[in-house]
């Protein structure tokens, strides 16, 4: 992300805006902010199929740099979900799950639970 870069997506009927100093929650209607996260930014969302009413899901490297820990981001907030085995490359969003390539010919999908 680029200084002065912002980007917006739907998270759970809400507006999530993402820019270097982090992300924050705004309500569509009112502009109140709901939540703010400032750590938000050094997480990266996941591409994949997603409605409107689906919670982001985050990204970013452990602290070990060998693992990924995941989150999501909607309503009630942002919520680290916990780590990934290490090793796990090239995740994407399919459906309420995760699905990440652990080998050249092996890909595993982790559920998401609710946000």
């Amino acid at each position: 992300m680029q200084r002065g870069e912002l980007t917006l997506r739907a998270c759970q009927g809400l507006v999530c805006a993402q820019d270097e100093h982090g992300r924050r929650a705004l309500d569509p209607a009112s502009g109140v902010v709901r939540w703010t996260w400032p750590a938000g930014a050094r997480w990266h969302t996941v591409a994949g199929t997603r409605t409107a009413t689906d919670a982001l899901v985050l990204l970013r490297t452990a602290a070990d740099g060998r693992r990924t820990l995941v989150a999501t981001a909607g309503r009630d907030g942002p919520r680290v979900r916990g780590p990934l085995p290490a090793g796990v490359t090239d995740c994407r969003r399919a459906g309420s799950g995760l699905a990440c390539r652990e080998s050249a010919s092996r890909v595993t999908v982790w559920p998401l639970g609710a946000p």
